[in-house]
């Protein structure tokens, strides 16, 4: 409930609602929310703000506790570590931040825990049986025009140009799930929803080149229509594959104009390009030089390669998954690129989702060359 607070004024007492609300001094909290009574029971917060660095945090709810906090690099991060016992009740937590020099400078915030939804019909894997529906979004279906060009986003709706976004949506894809079950479809693995802002003469509508981790892109729609996609998809009785990239991110996420530390990513005036031989993940015979050219590599100049060798970066990419399994209810990961990262990283990651979700189900891309070299296959 909102606290009231009255002013004396005139002999008449004037009630005013305050809401807590996020200051502007916080430009980015990832997750945005969480949940109670999760298979996991840690946190992370990963703060962003001018000098947030020189905040201390402090927690004063029950079941909840503050475990550790991180500063980086970069003075503008915080980095929060939460453990949420099974007491804790869903609502709205207050986190102060003090001001390590000064005494008097707080800010205060409210970062809210959410009951979790039913799992029925959700998390409920695929395998073999299924026949799964390929879907490129943006060539789909215009079920809404107004999305087509939204404000903020580089690159606008172009019908005239095939290298350049048609404006398929969410909207287009609910319109046409009878369409997609009378084909015999169980399953409809999209390519990345999340945002792709980048620049138009990159052509990102493929999604690989991700902006914002936890914000599906704009002119697909919003993070609650793609949540009531999964769920009117569920309810004809098909499941949903989300298509998800560890490896690397878009040059224009927000993380580039202020990267966290000095070795979030692979440096690619040391490393280049990977070497796109997938094959060496799983050679024992392979020279180091290959191995690291394949992982430490960026796919290619627009897509700086993430290095998960960083504990916090870690940390947050695996609960970035979580967040999206509970938030949107989806049944199985397609893992793009699943060579390229960090081998240890992938099976911890692996380990840790399915750990949480029993019934959900993880496939890997992987390119393979063949001879005429100038071919390749893919497994799924």
């Amino acid at each position: 409930m909102p606290k009231l607070r009255c002013l004396p004024f005139a002999f008449l007492f004037i009630c005013i609602s305050v809401q807590a609300q996020v200051p502007e001094t916080i430009q980015v909290i990832d997750p945005p929310f969480w949940w109670v009574q999760m298979p996991v029971d840690k946190l992370q917060l990963q703060l962003y703000g001018e000098n947030l660095g020189l905040y201390h945090a402090t927690i004063d709810y029950p079941g909840v506790r503050l475990i550790r906090q991180v500063t980086v690099d970069s003075p503008n991060y915080l980095f929060l570590y939460l453990e949420i016992s099974e007491e804790a009740k869903a609502g709205k937590m207050e986190i102060i931040l003090n001001n390590v020099g000064e005494v008097k400078n707080k800010i205060r915030f409210d970062y809210e825990l959410k009951t979790r939804e039913s799992e029925k019909n959700r998390h409920q894997g695929f395998d073999a049986s299924d026949v799964i529906y390929l879907m490129m979004p943006d060539r789909f279906a215009n079920g809404n025009p107004d999305n087509d060009s939204a404000e903020g986003m580089l690159e606008k709706a172009d019908r005239s140009n095939p290298e350049r976004r048609q404006g398929g949506d969410i909207a287009g894809v609910m319109q046409h799930l009878d369409y997609i079950k009378d084909l015999g479809m169980t399953a409809i693995w999209f390519t990345p929803i999340i945002e792709n802002n980048m620049a138009p003469e990159y052509g990102a509508y493929h999604g690989y080149a991700a902006t914002n981790l936890y914000k599906v892109d704009p002119r697909y729609g919003t993070n609650a229509e793609y949540k009531a996609l999964i769920e009117a998809t569920h309810q004809k009785g098909m499941k949903v594959i989300m298509d998800m990239i560890h490896n690397h991110i878009g040059d224009r996420h927000w993380w580039m104009n202020d990267l966290p530390t000095t070795d979030w990513l692979h440096d690619f005036e040391k490393i280049g390009t990977t070497n796109f031989r997938g094959a060496v993940a799983s050679d024992p015979h392979a020279s180091q030089y290959d191995s690291v050219k394949l992982v430490n590599g960026w796919f290619v100049k627009e897509m700086p390669d993430l290095n998960q060798q960083n504990k916090l970066l870690v940390d947050y990419l695996i609960q970035n998954t979580l967040w999206w399994i509970e938030f949107s209810g989806i049944d199985g990961i397609r893992m793009d690129t699943y060579v390229y990262p960090d081998q240890e990283y992938m099976a911890r990651w692996a380990k840790e989702v399915l750990a949480a979700y029993p019934h959900f189900n993880i496939v890997g891309e992987a390119w393979e060359k063949m001879k005429p070299i100038s071919k390749w296959r893919m497994l799924f």
